[in-house]
C-alpha cells in the first residue's frame, strides 16, 4: 500500500433508503484514513440523495458531491475518502468525471470498503468503473425485482406497501378500515357529490381533531387527494390505471366515489382565477411622467 502518512483527505459522505447511515460511515471511514497516517481536512455529505441514474433519466442531484469537485480542481493533491466506492458513483457520468478530476490533479482515493483507487493508472481506473457498475447493476436489478413484486402484487389486488392510507390501518392480512378515518371519508364522498365544498369538508376534520398520517391538519388539496383514490372504493390502482378489485374493505361503494371523482375533476369547477391577464395592458404599459410600469386595479365607487 503506499504511503499516506501526512495525506489530506477530504470525506465524502452518502445517505440513501437501506444504506449504512452518515455517522456510521463518518466512524469507520474516518478511522481507516487514521490507520493510514492520513488527515480529513473537511467532508461533504449529500443526506437522502442516490447517486443511481435511470437509463434515459436526469443525473442526480447531489450538491456535496459537486462542491468536492470543486475543492478538488482548486487542490491538486488533495485525497477523496469514502466508505465504499458506491458511496461516490453509481452512473457512467459522474465516474468519468471523477476520473478525469482526480487523473488530472492526483487525487488519490481511499475507501475501507473497496481499497485504494490511483485514477492516474490504467488497473485504478477500470477498478474504478468496474466497481461503479458493480454498484449500478445492484440498484438497477433492484429495481427491477421490486417492480415485478408489485405488479404481481397489484395483479392480486394486494396493498403494496409503504405509508397506511388515511381511512386505513395495518392488519394481520393487509389493510383493514380506520372507523372514524373511514366514515370522515365517506361522509366527505357523499356530502362533496351533494355539493358541500371542500373548504367545509376541510375544516369539519380539523374540527374533528382528525389529521393526516403524519399529523398535520388538513388542507382542501390534501381533502381533494384522499377523496380521489381509488382504494375508497377498494380499487386498485397501479401505474395511473385502475386495475381491478382490492383485497382490503371498501369505504363507499364505486358509483359513489366515480360520482365525486367526476365533479372534483371537472374543469368546469375551477374556483381560481388562473393566470390569465384581466386588464389590457396591465404591467406592460408606463406611465409618461415618472416612467414606472403602469398597474390596472379595480377601485371603490365613486362618491
Amino acid at each position: 500500500m503506499d504511503d499516506k502518512s501526512s495525506q489530506e483527505f477530504v470525506l465524502y459522505l452518502r445517505k440513501s433508503n437501506g444504506r449504512a447511515g452518515i455517522s456510521r460511515q463518518r466512524t469507520v471511514t474516518a478511522g481507516h484514513i487514521a490507520r493510514l497516517g492520513g488527515t480529513i481536512t473537511g467532508e461533504y455529505p449529500d443526506t437522502d440523495r442516490t447517486a443511481f441514474q435511470r437509463t434515459g433519466g436526469k443525473r442526480p442531484e447531489r450538491e456535496q458531491f459537486d462542491a468536492m469537485l470543486a475543492a478538488l480542481r482548486a487542490l491538486p493533491g488533495l485525497g477523496v475518502a469514502a466508505w465504499h466506492a458506491d458511496r461516490l458513483l453509481r452512473n457512467s457520468g459522474d465516474t468519468e468525471t471523477l476520473i478525469e478530476v482526480c487523473a488530472a490533479g492526483g487525487h488519490p482515493v481511499e475507501t475501507p470498503g473497496g481499497g485504494s483507487y490511483d485514477l492516474g493508472t490504467a488497473v485504478g481506473r477500470k477498478r474504478m468503473r468496474d466497481d461503479a457498475t458493480a454498484a449500478s447493476y445492484e440498484v438497477d436489478h433492484a429495481i427491477e425485482r421490486i417492480t415485478a413484486a408489485k405488479d404481481e402484487a397489484a395483479a392480486e389486488g394486494l396493498w403494496l406497501g409503504g405509508p397506511v392510507p388515511f381511512g386505513w390501518e395495518r392488519g394481520s392480512d393487509g389493510l383493514r378500515l380506520a372507523p372514524c378515518e373511514a366514515d370522515a371519508i365517506r361522509d366527505a364522498i357523499r356530502d362533496v357529490t351533494a355539493g358541500l365544498s371542500l373548504h367545509a369538508v376541510t375544516r369539519r376534520w380539523n374540527a374533528a381533531g382528525l389529521t393526516t398520517k403524519r399529523g398535520n391538519a388538513w388542507r382542501p388539496q390534501e381533502v381533494r387527494r384522499t377523496l380521489l383514490r381509488a382504494r375508497n372504493a377498494a380499487l386498485m390502482e397501479h401505474r395511473g390505471q385502475i386495475t381491478g378489485p382490492a383485497r382490503w374493505p371498501a369505504i363507499c361503494t364505486e358509483t359513489e366515489w366515480r360520482a365525486c371523482r367526476a365533479l372534483l375533476c371537472d374543469p368546469a369547477r375551477r374556483t381560481s382565477p388562473g393566470n390569465e391577464r384581466r386588464w389590457l395592458g396591465s404591467g406592460l404599459y408606463l406611465c409618461g411622467i415618472c416612467g414606472r410600469t403602469m398597474l390596472a386595479t379595480q377601485g371603490g365607487r365613486p362618491g
